[in-house]
C-alpha cells in the first residue's frame, strides 16, 4: 500500500481522517491507490472494509468501481445516491455524517419499514440498529 506521511498526525495519509492534504495531493494519492486495485472485486472489498473510514483508499476504491463497474451497476448506484441525498437528513452524527431514520430510508426507496430494517440488519452487526429513533448511517 502507499504510504504517505501526514503532516499533522504522522501517520499514513492514505488511511488518516485528519483531511490535511491539499486536494492537489490528495487527488494524487488517490490516482495511485486506484492503480493498485487489479479488479472490480477487490475494489469493492477495499471500499467495504473502509467505508466508515472515509480515508483516500476507501475513495480511490470507490472511484475504481465508478469507473470500471458495469454500465448497469453503475446506474443503480448512482439511483441510489440521487435518491438518498436528494432527501434531508433527520439527524447530524457527532462527525457531521447525515442519518436518516428507518422511516426516511423507507419512503425515499419506496418499502416498508420492516424491508428497510431486514436490509439494514443484514449489513449491520447485531446491536448496531437500536438507539435515537433506529437511525441508519448514509455516508
Amino acid at each position: 500500500m502507499v504510504f504517505y506521511e501526514c503532516p499533522t498526525c504522522g501517520r499514513n495519509a492514505v488511511l488518516c481522517t485528519c483531511d490535511a492534504l491539499s486536494y492537489a495531493d490528495q487527488r494524487l494519492l488517490i490516482s495511485e491507490i486506484s492503480g493498485e486495485f487489479s479488479d472490480l472485486e477487490q475494489a469493492i472489498s477495499v471500499a467495504d472494509q473502509e467505508s466508515e473510514a472515509h480515508n483516500l483508499r476507501y475513495i480511490a476504491a470507490m472511484e475504481y468501481i465508478f469507473k470500471n463497474a458495469p454500465d448497469s451497476l453503475r446506474e443503480e448506484i448512482w439511483q441510489a445516491f440521487r435518491t438518498a441525498f436528494g432527501i434531508e437528513a433527520d439527524y447530524r452524527g457527532p462527525n457531521g455524517e447525515r442519518l436518516f431514520s428507518l422511516g426516511t430510508v423507507a419512503a425515499a426507496m419506496g418499502m416498508s419499514v420492516a424491508e428497510v430494517r431486514a436490509q439494514a440488519e443484514a449489513f449491520l452487526e447485531p446491536g448496531d440498529l437500536p438507539g435515537l429513533e433506529e437511525i441508519t448511517r448514509v455516508q
